[in-house]
């Protein structure tokens, strides 16, 4: 640094870099936009001519993005002076002569002189500045290698979104604010275009077919041995089948894989594609044994598909019951899967979820074609409820018999018909019909909802955007290192909780109905019924059986211990077990967890501590208790804190108030056009009051400030 002079709002400085080509001197300047979060355009560039031959090897001359200079307004624009100058100096010229100059930096091989005006009128750190930035290369390459992988823009998007909360966790929310790193979505399509030079059309035909067969070989390379085959059934349809290492080691490992088996495809329809997912329990919640993607429901397609498993599973599946598998398997009421599995493995009992029964059930009457009244539906799924509930078969008949009895099934036909051909297959999901497995389904239906959610909501998320390449593309790629991270955080005691931002729903305005239902009336007016027991809500996400904001902000209003988020493992034998399933290593682990001093990295930031808490609380006392004293004692501090008080009375949501306190003492002083830190999208700025900015290009700059 040879020179640093303070401005009156920001400073200037002069540094001489030992950098040699423009290659060099744009990385650099790269790096720098990218830790200082500026963004810079180029204002004046000196490219070398016929009729002249510049004396610098290159040079450039830099501004602020928001120095725009349009002719029209724009809330872009704030005439911001900052910029920045950078020339590479030569230290040969032609036939060898060297440069004659008497800077002494030069002859010490510093060639490139920067000078940086850090004035901005803006703040830097505020969402409204950073939604502006420009996309960075790190992000453009991800973007890149999803195309390839058979992305569209939208799904691309939702991937990029989805690696950055898994990798950033509680700063996902800071980092989704800044374009550079999370870009729109017109900007994903525009790169799209300019890639392959055509509007985006989903794969089909014998594309499709050698898409997946080289993403299956290039995958099974990787793994180095068979995780994945694919097949065509005798009417043309692709099924594919996939058993992981970390699947295999479930079946190894996973007591519960030889008792109870669920296989699930609720939810999982995208375009024209579907995944079964065979999940078993542990002290993690649902682990996966396996997936199956099909292009149709089909039974020829399920077969095929069981049959490719069934070539992928070890010897030892299902904890070495082989090929014989579960005592026990729960599907949805899916007949060509239930007939599919009857007939590859006949020794083992088909059973309806209990989980699925009762979630079909809240779909039917909530579905409008069936014509049951508002008021009635939840009386009518208690009812439904109770059936299920049944501890013998004494009292499942008893109860059935009451129910169409019921005044208000009486006058609800359609209902009174479906409940009776529901009660025809009581075989199917009665557990109190099932000799020696009711304690098993019982304890089954809580994994089965806990995995089921999580997987929608965290791994097949958006599932309807998504291709069958694309599918495949998340198995290879995603499902994987999703559960060692939760199979390890598990074994160490630090269990992996997916969190939600409840953003416009009023705890207060939350109302219990019963037991398990309550009235969730959001700050915009919407109404929605939250079934807790069920885990469904009347919300297009949460009548899927998707986790919601609703359902989180009753469990956090009412203190609610939600299903997802599962307790540290304490004994030796399931950690054990637990990091061998994630690792494949055979090694003993921590028996409990770490202790609270213990720096345990970003992982523990998910789950931080009542103490922590307790202290957050009382710094936060301490400093209104400081800015009290202060006010008290000096009447100086009263115009600036009912500026303050002003400013912060004009923030509406959580997510404006989180902004605002993120960049709260790290934004730059402003000038008279200052910008609120608020990413609310009705931002305006005080420039609107003011005449219009003049166009044209700026006045020349004083001599002192070019180069030669």
């Amino acid at each position: 640094m040879c020179s640093y002079r303070p401005l009156e709002e920001g400073f200037e400085v002069i540094l001489k870099l030992q950098y040699f080509t423009r290659e060099e001197a744009e990385a650099w300047l790269e790096d720098f936009q990218r830790s200082s979060r500026v963004t810079l355009r180029k204002e004046q560039t000196f490219p070398n001519t016929k009729n002249k031959v510049r004396h610098n090897s290159y040079r450039v001359n830099m501004r602020c993005q928001h120095n725009t200079r349009n002719a029209a307004y724009t809330k872009k624009n704030t005439n911001c002076p900052a910029g920045l100058y950078l020339v590479v100096k030569k230290l040969s010229f032609s036939q060898n002569r060297r440069s004659r100059s008497k800077d002494g930096h030069i002859q010490e091989g510093l060639l490139t002189h920067v000078t940086i005006k850090h004035n901005h009128n803006h703040p830097l750190d505020s969402a409204e500045i950073l939604k502006q930035r420009s996309v960075s290369k790190e992000t453009v390459e991800k973007l890149e290698k999803l195309f390839q992988s058979g992305h569209s823009p939208c799904s691309a998007l939702n991937t990029l979104k989805y690696d950055l909360q898994e990798e950033l966790g509680d700063s996902y929310v800071d980092a989704s604010a800044d374009r550079s790193i999370c870009p729109d979505f017109s900007f994903c399509y525009r790169l799209y275009n300019s890639i392959f030079k055509k509007t985006y059309v989903a794969a089909s035909g014998d594309s499709v077919i050698q898409d997946l067969q080289e993403r299956l070989v290039v995958y099974n390379n990787e793994q180095r041995e068979t995780c994945g085959l694919m097949e065509l059934t005798a009417d043309g349809q692709i099924v594919v089948a996939f058993c992981t290492p970390l699947m295999k080691r479930i079946h190894r490992l996973a007591r519960h894989s030889g008792e109870i088996v669920v296989i699930d495809s609720s939810g999982y329809c995208g375009k024209n594609s579907r995944a079964f997912l065979l999940l078993t329990h542990s002290a993690a919640g649902g682990l996966p044994l396996g997936v199956i993607v099909t292009k149709s429901e089909s039974q020829n397609s399920i077969a095929t598909g069981l049959n490719l498993l069934k070539t992928l599973l070890p010897g030892d599946a299902f904890y070495g019951r082989g090929e014989l598998g579960p005592n026990v398997f729960m599907t949805n009421d899916c007949k060509a899967l239930r007939q599919a599995l009857q007939n590859l493995f006949p020794q083992t009992t088909p059973l309806l979820s209990v989980f699925h029964v009762l979630h079909a059930m809240w779909r039917w009457l909530w579905d409008g074609h069936h014509e049951v009244p508002v008021e009635d539906r939840q009386w009518l799924l208690d009812i439904f409820k109770k059936l299920v509930c049944a501890r013998s078969p004494v009292e499942l008949k008893t109860t059935y018999h009451q129910a169409l009895l019921d005044p208000v099934v009486l006058k609800n036909q359609q209902y009174r018909d479906h409940l009776t051909a529901v009660f025809a297959q009581r075989r199917d999901w009665a557990t109190c019909l099932c000799t020696g497995l009711s304690t098993w389904c019982e304890t089954t239906n809580n994994f089965v909802e806990n995995t089921v959610r999580i997987l929608k909501d965290s791994i097949f998320y958006r599932l309807k955007t998504h291709t069958i390449i694309q599918l495949v593309d998340l198995i290879c790629t995603r499902l994987e290192g999703y559960y060692t991270k939760r199979l390890l955080g598990v074994a160490s005691g630090r269990p992996v909780r997916c969190e939600f931002q409840p953003d416009g729903v009023d705890p207060d305005r939350i109302v219990q109905e019963d037991e398990s239902i309550y009235t969730v009336t959001t700050k915009t007016g919407g109404i929605y019924l939250v079934n807790i027991s069920l885990g469904m809500c009347t919300c297009p996400a949460g009548s899927s059986g998707a986790l919601c904001k609703h359902q989180h902000a009753v469990t956090q209003a009412f203190k609610l211990q939600e299903g997802h988020h599962h307790l540290p493992v304490t004994s030796f034998m399931p950690n054990k077990s637990l990091y061998e399933m994630a690792t494949g290593i055979q090694e003993e682990v921590l028996t409990t967890s770490p202790p609270a001093s213990e720096d345990s990295g970003a992982e523990e930031a998910s789950v931080q501590s009542e103490l922590d808490a307790e202290h957050v609380e009382s710094r936060l006392r301490s400093m209104f208790d400081d800015l009290m004293d202060k006010f008290k004692k000096d009447k100086t501090f009263q115009a600036p804190l009912e500026s303050f008080l002003s400013s912060f009375e004009k923030i509406h949501t959580d997510s404006n108030l989180i902004s605002a306190l993120s960049t709260f003492g790290k934004m730059e002083s402003a000038t008279s056009q200052n910008i609120q830190p608020t990413d609310d999208a009705h931002f305006e700025s005080p420039l609107e009051d003011e005449q219009s900015i003049t166009s044209g290009p700026p006045p020349k700059r004083a001599k002192s400030q070019q180069w030669e």
